[in-house]
């Protein structure tokens, strides 16, 4: 099922590992665990956050992981891990990570862990790797690593501890732990920290007592105040130009970005602090640049109203992968990829739609896969679609249905909901324009349909073309797998026979 390099880590090599940390220490740390399986070892930094009494989502949401198999992927997203990447040795991260927490392949250990190292701002690394690889410095990566090991960290052997894991294996293991440190911010105040109450001396019930107090209090809150008004000047240019490079992304607005700015102005001046508000920042811009390219391929344009929710769902699974060239790529070739599957699921909904509602829109149809398959009638009745209740117009929560349908029917004539000359829509509202309240009963046409609508609010559809409707039928048919194996040998067969054709500019079986 798994690749040959997965070994979950086993529940008491994963509390060895964190045996060094307390849960308030790790509850305030930025985790990655790379090569992250289906989340055992995170599992087990979640548990040791908090201990395994409390409600365990907001702390699975502070582990990000990275995994390149996509059945483990889905493991992890249905535990709650935010996924940020796939392939970690060409991973880079655009959040600040202060511990890593890894079981790389115990096959090139070495490179994920060299690569770890680079990717880590500050902090530890908690690693497990192949014994052979720390006590056999054979190759260059490998003798790399030992200098950083000695400067940096310790080992410690763990033995065989996956002789009795799911996954068995006699590999000796050791436990790798780096640490690499980096300086506390430095900060230049004119005034004392932030420790110091400026009102302290009006406390003691001594208040304007003392001259000098008062002076000094005074002389503080102007002091501070023009500080402030300094500060501001400094940093007015540099947040003009951030909001330049962010028109890029108009769904970021400056809600999202008080809320990355507040955690510094009421927190105290630390990395810590920092690093908190960088990250808040951050995954806010993602989800919305993740948004922005969703937007970038005009896919509202051809897909229906559940469709999109499906892609909605994938860029929220998709909102914490790090935002890079690579990962837009591989987003944008999965919907390349997918897109045939994607517009067929288009007129499997619109079959939905137009069945739904009385018997006599569809059709018995013998001999297909299963017993409770149909075709849409050519004639359909879709009812509750005219709103009455003021003037004549369509229901507003009926236009996407409408939509949906003019998308599908687009679909199968290699055209986008915009290239239909006259939708369903449009063709009502030209009805209502035109006829006033005396519409009901009027023949009047879309592109795809005949139709005629009636005060009762039900709309009255038939299908103009009878090679489209055919056709329609058929592709929701195949979409739901109804279709016999014969028809689909059929189909297989035209295809091939039309890529030959397109080839020497032969006419196409339709």
């Amino acid at each position: 099922m798994y690749n040959s390099s997965f070994y979950p880590t086993p529940e008491k090599v994963a509390h060895a590992m964190l045996a060094g940390f307390t849960h308030e220490d790790l509850a305030q740390r930025s985790v990655l665990e790379p090569s992250a399986g289906r989340g055992d070892l995170a599992e087990a930094v979640a548990l040791a956050m908090n201990g395994p009494y409390h409600a365990l989502s907001e702390f699975r949401k502070r582990i990000n992981c990275v995994e390149i198999e996509p059945e483990l992927q889905a493991s992890l997203r249905g535990k709650g891990f935010p996924m940020v990447g796939t392939d970690f040795l060409s991973f880079w991260p655009d959040e600040r990570y202060n511990m890593i927490v890894m079981n790389p392949p115990f096959a090139d250990g070495d490179k994920h862990l060299l690569h770890a190292w680079e990717i880590l701002d500050h902090g530890d690394i908690l690693c497990l790797l192949n014994e052979q690889t720390v006590q056999n410095p054979s190759t260059e990566s490998r003798r790399l690593l030992a200098s950083i090991i000695e400067e940096h960290g310790s080992t410690k052997p763990l033995g065989s501890c996956f002789v009795d894991a799911e996954r068995k294996t006699k590999v000796r293991v050791s436990l790798i732990h780096l640490k690499k440190e980096k300086e506390e911010p430095a900060f230049d105040f004119m005034q004392a920290g932030p420790e110091e109450d400026p009102y302290a001396a009006f406390k003691d019930g001594n208040s304007f007592e003392s001259e000098l107090a008062t002076r000094n209090i005074v002389g503080n809150l102007v002091a501070n105040y023009d500080r402030c008004r300094e500060l501001f000047l400094d940093i007015a240019h540099m947040t003009q130009e951030l909001g330049h490079y962010i028109k890029a992304f108009p769904r970021f607005g400056s809600e999202a970005f008080a809320d990355s700015v507040k955690p510094l102005i009421e927190g105290k001046p630390t990395r810590q602090v920092q690093e908190y508000a960088f990250n808040t920042f951050v995954r806010k811009l993602k989800v919305v640049a993740w948004a922005q390219v969703f937007q970038f391929t005009k896919m509202d344009n051809l897909v229906s109203q559940g469709v999109r929710d499906e892609m909605r769902v994938l860029l929220q699974n998709n909102e914490r992968m790090a935002f890079s060239e690579a990962n837009i790529v591989s987003l944008l070739e999965t919907l390349f990829l997918n897109r045939g599957t994607i517009m067929k699921q288009c007129v499997v909904e619109a079959f939905d739609k137009m069945t739904r509602y009385y018997k006599e829109n569809r059709v018995h149809v013998e001999g297909w896969k299963t017993n409770d398959a149909w075709k849409v009638n050519r004639r359909v009745v879709l009812p509750r679609i005219i709103d009455t209740s003021w003037y004549a117009a369509v229901h507003y929560d009926k236009k996407p249905i409408l939509d949906d349908i003019d998308r599908g029917m687009a679909f199968l004539e290699g055209k986008k909901l915009s290239d239909v000359p006259v939708t369903m829509v449009q063709a009502l509202e030209a009805l209502f324009k035109d006829n006033g309240a005396g519409f009901s009963g009027v023949l009047f046409e879309s592109t795809y349909f005949e139709m005629r609508a009636y005060l009762k609010g039900t709309l009255h559809l038939k299908f103009r073309d009878k090679a489209l409707w055919e056709r329609f039928n058929l592709t929701a048919a195949d979409g739901k797998n109804w279709l016999p194996d014969d028809v689909k040998a059929r189909e297989k067969a035209d295809k091939a026979r039309n890529r030959h054709a397109d080839k020497f500019g032969l006419p196409l079986t339709v």
